[in-house]
């Protein structure tokens, strides 16, 4: 299952994927919405993606509707994590299709997705 936590002090949500597979969907979706709902609109998100390559591959859409839901629930900009050290080249090369008008950005740590955030 996947780890969602938030910093209520920072406003900012943390979500940590796993493969689709060990998710539950329904589960996962409404945690999303309960927790949204804790949060000032405009919220900051930091989306830490499966340290497998091949998850990130197979699990493009998995992450872009988690993106897409989290920022319906009123997220003002996500960071997504990829591990430096553990990431091929073709899961670099792996485009998200975000809904439009969603500000996000690429980090290779959570010290760096914080960082962005808090410029």
């Amino acid at each position: 299952m996947c780890k969602i936590r938030t910093d209520i002090h920072k406003n900012l949500l943390y979500v940590f994927l796993n493969s689709s597979e060990e998710t539950n969907i329904p589960e996962f979706v409404t945690n999303i919405e309960h927790i949204c709902y804790n949060l000032v609109p405009g919220f900051t998100c930091i989306l830490v993606l499966p340290k497998d390559t091949s998850s990130i591959i197979k699990d493009k859409n998995f992450i872009c509707n988690t993106g897409n839901l989290i920022y319906a629930y009123g997220a003002g900009k996500i960071v997504s994590v990829v591990d430096n050290g553990n990431i091929s080249e073709s899961s670099k090369a792996v485009k998200f299709d975000f809904a439009a008008g969603i500000k996000f950005e690429n980090a290779y740590s959570i010290k760096e997705a914080e960082r962005i955030l808090t410029n």
